[in-house]
């Protein structure tokens, strides 16, 4: 990803029913936050909508705001993400 989803990765996974995302960040010490998860609507190497990344860069934010006030997780597991499919 560019710009200011350059700290974003993307695992692609292609199979018989479709393709799926997932867009992740690392940027945190020990703490992955994974900041969307979709079925691909096109089979096209087309870009992805703005209206995704624009989704994906207010995650990445809430993100940031998130480590920064509780900094990285002791052992349990936190979710603060959500994906609402008509979001």
């Amino acid at each position: 990803m560019k710009g200011n989803l350059r700290t974003v990765s993307e695992i692609r996974v292609e199979e018989g029913s479709g393709a799926y995302r997932t867009i992740y960040t690392t940027q945190f010490e020990d703490v992955i936050y994974v900041l969307d998860v979709f079925k691909k609507k096109s089979r096209k190497r087309i870009a992805t909508p703005t209206s995704d990344l624009n989704r994906i860069e207010q995650r990445l934010k809430a993100a940031r705001i998130h480590y920064k006030e509780h900094g990285p997780p002791d052992i349990q597991v936190r979710t603060i993400l959500t994906t609402n499919p008509n979001s």
